[in-house]
């Protein structure tokens, strides 16, 4: 198991990356990745999707997995999960954050479950234990009460974050990235 951290782009019909996506790189740097001494790696999934790569570079990310393929351009759930899975499969990341919005809602709880991971939706704070466990702030009842969970030692630890909950800052690194493929049906 790796030290990595990465954060999956959550894509807008249009193509163009969601802030969201800048808001969790940009936290995940300051509060995961100096702790766990990993790399913050971002990960794009779809259609035509390899010029976002810089993107992710200029909010942190030291590597971008990309994963071209036609099934992924209309934001199809299956697709993306399969895409997803395999990849984590592969490369055994620490923890995966994405954006909370109607699509991840979707297909990354689906995820979560093929790959045997913890999982929080819509955490407002992120954060590690003393022992590198990820500790999650999120609302509850209503809002009116905000509650932490921390994960167990299960690997990987899987979250979203809410949008506007953190604020994205640039921070370019040189990046690597890293084209594979999968086989979706």
């Amino acid at each position: 198991m790796s030290t990595d951290v990465w954060v999956v782009a959550d894509l807008k019909l249009d193509g163009t990356i969601r802030k969201v996506t800048f808001e969790a790189l940009s936290e995940a740097r300051r509060k995961l990745v100096g702790k766990l001494d990993g790399t913050l790696c971002g990960v794009l999934l779809g259609s035509g999707v390899s010029d976002l790569a810089e993107e992710l570079g200029k909010y942190g990310a030291e590597k971008v997995f990309v994963v071209e393929h036609d099934v992924l351009k209309d934001s199809n759930p299956d697709g993306y999960t399969k895409a997803l899975t395999d990849l984590i499969k592969k490369y055994e990341p620490c923890i995966v954050i994405t954006g909370n919005t109607n699509f991840t809602e979707d297909y990354f709880p689906r995820v979560a479950g093929r790959v045997q991971a913890g999982l929080t939706m819509d955490a407002i704070d992120i954060d590690l234990t003393d022992d590198n466990r990820l500790k999650v702030q999120r609302y509850s009842h209503s809002s009116k009460v905000i509650s932490t969970q921390e994960f167990l030692d299960f690997k990987p630890m899987m979250t979203t974050v809410r949008p506007n909950s953190f604020k994205p800052e640039e921070d370019p690194k040189s990046l690597e990235i890293i084209n594979e493929t999968v086989e979706i049906k």
